[in-house]
């Protein structure tokens, strides 16, 4: 874990999950920290089969639409902090749907920010 300066005068800590899941439904990929938005900043993706991916704040709230991937097909997206591609709402964790039972793995970087 390192320490990066990402918003005026302020340090976070960097964190990375490993994405290695193959349970239909959802899939914690980080959990909730109490009163924090997850933020995240850089995904790695690859599907092992036919899936679409929902990444999710907590249980019931989409990030994103259904991403359908076949077999070893992913993708990257990355930006540079402050900046993110996708948070939680305070206290939720950042969850990946998958739609059906197939390997996905993969990595993320994300941290946790109470604004």
């Amino acid at each position: 874990m390192a320490d990066i300066q990402v918003e005026r005068d302020q340090k976070r800590s960097i964190k990375t999950e490993t994405i290695n899941d193959a349970a239909s439904g959802d899939n914690t990929l980080v959990a909730l920290v109490t009163g924090k938005r997850i933020k995240v900043f850089a995904i790695v993706l690859i599907s092992e089969g036919t899936v679409n991916v929902t990444f999710k704040s907590g249980a019931s709230t989409s990030l994103t639409g259904a991403m359908n991937f076949q077999a070893r097909e992913g993708f990257t997206i990355a930006v540079s902090p402050p900046a993110f591609v996708l948070q939680t709402a305070a206290g939720e964790a950042f969850v990946m749907n998958l739609s059906a039972a197939v390997q996905v793995d993969g990595w993320i970087a994300y941290w946790d920010d109470d604004i």
